[in-house]
């Protein structure tokens, strides 16, 4: 789902809006990939699809961000580091 309203977020322009249950908000690239179409993600497609879903995704308010990582190189995880001003982190592996 789309939202073209470019206030908020940080990429500017248009953002998705995460689906919500339960007070609970979920976005993934499942949700903007063809499902039948393969997706091979490498190095700098996944920063910049984690970027993507960090930035561009209207959040609202969070008081938890639960990140689902792929498995890799680590690349995600330190995009992920760098990019987002972490307060706390549990990881498991």
């Amino acid at each position: 789902p789309r939202n073209d309203d470019a206030s908020g977020g940080g990429g500017g322009g248009a953002q998705l809006v995460p689906l919500e249950n339960h007070g609970v908000q979920l976005m993934s690239l499942g949700f903007v990939v063809d499902e039948h179409a393969p997706v091979v993600w490498r190095g700098l497609m996944v920063m910049q699809a984690l970027r993507q879903l960090l930035f561009d995704v209207r959040w609202g308010a969070l008081d938890v961000l639960v990140v689902d990582m792929p498995p890799g190189t680590g690349d995600a995880q330190l995009t992920l580091a760098q990019e987002v001003q972490l307060s706390g982190a549990v990881v498991v592996s």
